[in-house]
């Protein structure tokens, strides 16, 4: 039989539904006007009404108006988005697609160039930061028909990912894609108006677009947590319980923490997990935990999401059935399809498929194809670089990377973006940037560079202070191992599968060893956590190469070693004797 004719591909692929017309300010603005009242954001132990959201995002978007107004292009301005996570933040977003732009979301927590260099190819006109976010007087006045245009380009949202070329990238995401994604997301998991998701992921990473805006077209509330909530398992947890959250959405790093974190059982609780491979030890953990857990699988480049797959047992992981409207195929070499139980590359089709990457016409045209004659499939595709398989039962099963693209924590990196980062912290040495798995199993990034010639070889605490200036945290190495040169292959390349694994790190701080209760506890979270043999009381957790999430985890460890209470975010700032002495008993004020 033929795979073009084959009846589980045939199955697969019959996703077609029509949806109600409008984009996603529409589809709020209607459930605003239905219950104006009803609670769209719990934030901090305040609710703020849809009726709340609407007249501020009006507001935000008659002040950004006359500065757009001006502006005369073929495509609609960009408008950057940076601040703290608050209700306002999403009045903002909405604003901006109120006002005709393109939202830009920055993370304020990335380097400075980093920032800079988003702003500057995207061309933003303006960045709408902090101080833009506060509430005004005449808030109150603003409503949808107040000179506000209900015409809007079907360009939404420019969201940047790592780059191979060693600049980050930004794809360009649509309204009707968003729109589409979202009403097959709420089909799909029966996403209603009593439902409440706890929204924690930040904004410059494509899959908070479904923990604000799944809620908010469906009339359901969104519990979004501050910035120190959010990076923070046991705060989560309490949210969690306290809220009475009916879904969340999180990587397999953010459900350990949670897990790490005494995460107890929610039956009525729906578990999304996706951003990189589900483990089976992980989802055998989670199953009696929750009351359904779903894996979810998609590149920025499909819009957050394209495929879906309740997962009932972990001897069987998978990443379901392509969503609504969303066609797949899997190809050879020859670009023809496969029959099932046969691996390949997936390429994915249908309604989610972005618009193309911005200012990268030849990536663009490489990536963001028409369907090959015998892929089975018509129309634009993406080419997602993933190897995958359908099995005869028709799901998706994911096989690795065809590339050298790795996903750390749900994080899209591109290895060669991270190369381009030590070349330049070492002025010139060779580096090289590989993924190899710590003792307790999770994906760790390891940097390899030999110094210039005539250069002292760099430590570990001068490449990070380095990088920390040109890469955000995600793409920071934990491991660094300095070579006085890079293997090769015989065509002069650097020869990955001969670069030695990492040994244990050993803090190169000349600080005195731990000796309160409070530091040897500390240390030795540390040292379980991020896998250093020795850690002194001057040593800082992110100059030892610990990152956001491992620090909630070491907040866990101590609490349960003394029962005392240390913020994630102090880890991230202070040294170990500092973040010890600060230290707390629960009720204390």
């Amino acid at each position: 039989m033929s795979p073009l004719t084959d009846p589980v591909w045939d199955r697969l692929n019959a996703t077609e539904v029509k949806w109600p017309p409008g984009d996603v300010v529409a589809l709020f603005d209607a459930q605003a006007a239905a219950h104006p009242t009803h609670t769209a954001i719990r934030f901090m132990g305040t609710d703020v009404s849809y009726g709340e959201v609407q007249r501020r995002s009006c507001q935000i978007a008659l002040e950004l108006q006359p500065r757009l107004s001006p502006m005369e292009a073929d495509t609609p301005p960009v408008v950057g988005l940076a601040g703290p996570r608050n209700p306002d933040l999403v009045a903002a977003l909405i604003g901006i697609w109120r006002a005709g732009a393109v939202a830009l979301p920055i993370d304020l927590d990335h380097p400075e160039a980093r920032r800079a260099y988003l702003v500057e190819n995207s061309g933003a006109a303006f960045v709408v930061g902090p101080a833009d976010l506060s509430p005004k007087e005449s808030d109150t006045a603003a409503s949808v028909d107040g000179g506000l245009s209900s015409h809007r380009p079907d360009f939404a949202y420019l969201q940047y990912t790592s780059g191979s070329t060693g600049k980050p990238k930004g794809v360009k995401g649509g309204h009707p894609q968003l729109a589409n994604f979202l009403h097959a997301m709420a089909s799909l998991l029966s996403f209603g108006a009593d439902d409440r998701l706890l929204a924690v992921t930040t904004l410059s990473f494509d899959i908070a677009l479904l923990e604000w805006f799944l809620p908010l077209i469906c009339g359901g509330s969104i519990i979004l947590p501050s910035d120190d909530q959010a990076a923070d398992g046991e705060a989560m947890v309490t949210l969690l319980r306290e809220e009475a959250a009916s879904f969340f959405q999180g990587t397999p790093a953010t459900w350990r923490l949670l897990l790490d974190a005494g995460l107890g059982p929610h039956s009525g609780l729906t578990a999304l997990c996706g951003g990189e491979p589900l483990p089976s030890a992980l989802a055998a953990t989670l199953l009696p935990k929750v009351g359904s857990l779903w894996n979810v699988y998609g590149p920025t480049e499909t819009t957050v999401w394209s495929t879906a797959g309740r997962i009932d047992t972990p001897e069987a992981i998978h990443v379901g059935r392509p969503l609504a409207n969303t066609v797949l195929s899997i190809l050879d070499e020859h670009d023809r399809r496969v029959p099932p139980d046969t691996p390949g590359e997936l390429i994915i089709g249908g309604e989610g498929v972005a618009l193309g990457y911005h200012a990268r016409p030849e990536e663009t045209a490489a990536r963001f194809t028409e369907a090959p004659p015998d892929s089975g499939l018509e129309g634009k595709v993406y080419l997602t670089g993933d190897r995958a398989v359908l099995t005869s039962d028709g799901v998706i099963r994911l096989l690795g990377r065809a590339d050298a693209q790795v996903k750390i924590r749900g994080f899209r990196i591109e290895l060669g973006e991270v190369e381009n980062a030590l070349g330049q912290v070492t002025a010139g040495g060779a580096a090289a940037a590989t993924v190899h798995t710590d003792g307790a199993g999770e994906a760790m990034l390891v940097g390899y560079v030999s110094a210039a010639s005539g250069r002292r070889k760099p430590t570990a605490s001068t490449l990070r202070r380095g990088l920390r200036a040109l890469l955000p945290d995600y793409m920071i190495p934990q491991r660094f191992v300095v070579l006085d040169s890079l293997p090769l292959t015989p065509n002069g390349k650097i020869d990955r599968k001969a670069l030695p694994a990492p040994g244990r790190q050993i803090s190169q701080s000349r600080g005195r060893p731990p000796q309160t209760a409070d530091e040897q506890a500390l240390a030795a979270a540390f040292q379980a956590v991020l896998g250093v043999e020795t850690v002194s009381t001057t040593d800082n957790f992110v100059t030892l190469g610990g990152q956001s999430l491992q620090a909630a985890r070491v907040a866990t460890r101590f609490r349960e070693a003394t029962g005392k209470v240390i913020t994630p975010r102090a880890l991230l700032f202070e040294t170990l004797e500092q973040a010890a002495a600060g230290a707390t008993t629960p009720g204390q004020g």
